[in-house]
């Protein structure tokens, strides 16, 4: 609990512990002491506001004994203590889940870039053969032409049978031999590809496919 003017009134050992103090150290301190993203202008106008019947939830930043920095959601609310109004704040650490957070944006920019720089034309697809991405379209196409339509309508009639073949064989072992095949060219003749396949699993059952098509030089 913080008054007015940014100092201690009440803490558990938890919050003191978990920024590097002593109980009897934290209730030394001041709000603007251990707040690394805060002005104490911006405390007053937090105080302010809850003061005024709102009640806050916001991120921040508290800076431990040791000067490193721990991202912090805050709940704030108003309540009286002998005479006092009081700011209560209920703080959770959420370090870890931004680590995360940034963690998963990277791994992501870095597949994206892969995706989108490998030669070769990676298709996802549902077990009925709709398309649901593809990291480029093939030549002569454009990718809102291809996403959700049938992998089918993608190949020369002549290899429907071959590729039928291997993605049920896929779906039943989980294994699918190499086939060829030949895309549509809009702009010429069919191009014939070399075709690698894999899938993705939910609950121990295929639920998606995945077919890589690498050019036939």
């Amino acid at each position: 609990g913080v008054n007015e003017e940014g100092n201690f009134e009440f803490a558990n050992i938890t919050a003191a512990k978990n920024l590097g103090y002593e109980l009897d150290e934290f209730f030394k301190l001041n709000i603007t002491d251990i707040s690394a993203s805060e002005s104490k202008k911006e405390f007053e106008q937090h105080f302010s506001d809850i003061l005024g019947g709102k009640r806050l939830k916001f991120e921040t930043k508290h800076r431990k004994k040791d000067n490193t920095l721990r991202n912090i959601e805050v709940s704030l609310n108003i309540f009286d203590l002998k005479d006092k109004k009081i700011s209560l704040a209920l703080w959770h650490d959420i370090t870890d889940f931004k680590r995360s957070e940034e963690a998963l944006r990277e791994s992501g920019q870095i597949l994206r870039s892969i995706l989108e720089n490998t030669p070769d034309y990676i298709i996802m697809m549902d077990i009925k053969g709709e398309i649901q991405f593809i990291n480029r379209p093939f030549v002569g196409m454009h990718r809102g032409e291809i996403n959700n339509e049938s992998i089918y309508s993608l190949i020369t009639l002549d290899y429907h049978g071959i590729l039928k073949n291997s993605i049920s064989q896929l779906i039943k072992s989980g294994r699918a031999e190499n086939i060829k095949i030949k895309i549509k060219n809009p702009l010429g003749n069919p191009e014939l590809y070399e075709v690698h396949f894999g899938y993705i699993k939910s609950d121990w059952e295929i639920t998606g496919l995945i077919i890589i098509f690498t050019e036939n030089n």
